[in-house]
């Protein structure tokens, strides 16, 4: 990630970064402009996905099939037989 003073839109630094409390941390930042050298904090914190973990998407896969009718779930794993040896019989 790459800081930029606020003040004089040059390169800064992370110098410190305290172990985070909740969903906010605060980055602590120099300017290494010599004409500015301004200190100041950051903070940074999540907002959203836009790719949710794999084990998510493995996990929610699993349940929505588990749920199923057993003869659409059939029906599923017939049509893919061939591209994933998995459902091989």
């Amino acid at each position: 990630m790459r800081i930029t003073c606020p003040h004089c839109n040059g390169r800064a630094i992370v110098y410190s970064h305290p172990k985070p409390e909740g969903r906010i941390e605060l980055l602590y930042c120099e300017c290494k402009n010599p004409e500015c050298h301004a200190r100041f904090v950051y903070r940074a914190y999540f907002s959203h996905d836009l790719q949710p973990p794999l084990s998510t998407l493995t996990n929610s896969l699993c349940e929505q099939l588990a749920q199923m009718d057993p003869r659409e779930r059939r029906k599923l794993f017939e049509t893919f037989q061939e591209d994933l040896p998995l459902f091989a019989q």
